[in-house]
């Protein structure tokens, strides 16, 4: 038999109470930004994903500024 687990930040299914619903207003809050042309995100590299393992080598090696994106189908 394989017991379920919990992880902090992620709600149990059928659990009633959600730990992260502060999230919701101020994800919409950050997409109006986002849509206002407001907010810029700082990209640092966009790596196809079939090379996902290069993803986390900067991540790995410190002083990394920015996100890096999973680009699919390239």
């Amino acid at each position: 038999m394989v017991r379920a687990r919990w992880f902090p930040g992620f709600p149990m299914p059928g659990s009633p109470a959600e730990p992260n619903a502060w999230f919701r207003p101020t994800l919409g809050a950050l997409l109006e930004l986002l849509a206002a042309g407001e907010l810029t995100p700082v990209v640092a590299e966009r790596i196809p994903l079939v090379d996902a393992v290069r993803a986390h080598q900067p991540l790995a090696r410190g002083g990394h500024a920015g996100k890096t994106v999973l680009v699919a189908g390239t």
